[in-house]
């Protein structure tokens, strides 16, 4: 009931979990799903971090407190880096945060995959369970 599109259903009470106990990570990062979008830029994102649903199942959880946006259109494991659109922090709290793009860097051109990347030391555990959730998430580009 954890799935993916619960990120993208416009409804905070829902969300995306991964067991980090279980999870499988590559160079110490997770990595999300990959979000196919159709934009020339990005501009923003939008995100909710962590289990919305309430304060309660907020605190259980596992959240994030650094992310990366990848431009994952021609990623490979040699040149990961080079695509990053964002690196930096986000909020330890339920409410929706906004991540400005750099419209001026190489990659942030002709999106079409975008993969939310959560370094292992950036993640924060709940005081229940070991689940990292995503309640919801927006891209926002030009066309």
């Amino acid at each position: 009931t954890y799935v993916p599109t619960n990120m993208l259903d416009g409804d905070p009470a829902t969300a995306w979990a991964v067991n980090l106990d279980n999870a499988s990570y590559d160079d110490d990062k997770l990595y999300s799903p990959v979000f196919t979008l159709r934009c020339r830029k990005l501009s923003h994102i939008i995100i909710h971090n962590g289990y919305a649903k309430s304060q309660e199942a907020y605190s259980n959880n596992a959240r994030a407190l650094r992310i990366i946006i990848c431009n994952a259109n021609n990623v490979s494991d040699e040149d990961e880096t080079a695509f990053f659109l964002f690196n930096g922090s986000l909020n330890d709290t339920p409410e929706w945060q906004t991540l400005r793009i750099e419209q001026n860097l190489a990659f942030n051109n002709d999106i079409r995959k975008i993969q939310l990347i959560f370094p292992v030391d950036g993640l924060k555990k709940g005081s229940k369970w070991n689940d990292l959730c995503i309640s919801e998430v927006e891209f926002y580009g030009y066309e």
